[in-house]
Order: structure tokens, then C-alpha cells, then sequence
């Protein structure tokens, strides 16, 4: 997949815009703006916060306990 610069742009207006208050990182935008377009609802990845985005995270972090 190539990371063009209308992504880019898509990405920093998801951003400062539908992720403003969120604790995504712009990665995170661009990774949700992918999964969006290939219509990608799951993600094996124990990152809590791309569930604002409606992706099914598929794994839990771990709680730190033994």
C-alpha cells in the first residue's frame, strides 16, 4: 500500500477533527482511514482506542498482574 499524500491530508484532518479528543496518534488515523477503505473491521491489536473508531480490537492488554 502506498502512503500517498491524500491520505496524509485525510489522516491530519481525522486528526485535529473526529479524533481531537481521543488519544490516537496520527499513525493510528492512517491505519483507521485503511481498514475504512478496505473495509477492515478487525484489528489483532490489544491498542484500546481504535474501538472509537468502530474497529474490534482483538486482543487485551496485559493488566500487569501475574
Amino acid at each position: 500500500m502506498e502512503l500517498t499524500s491524500g491520505l496524509i491530508e485525510n489522516a491530519i484532518e481525522a486528526y485535529g477533527g473526529e479524533f481531537r479528543y481521543s488519544r490516537l496518534s496520527l499513525h493510528d488515523c492512517i491505519s483507521i482511514l485503511v481498514m475504512r477503505e478496505r473495509r477492515v473491521s478487525d484489528a489483532l491489536t490489544a491498542d484500546r482506542e481504535l474501538s472509537l473508531a468502530g474497529i474490534n480490537v482483538l486482543m487485551q492488554a496485559p493488566t500487569g498482574g501475574r
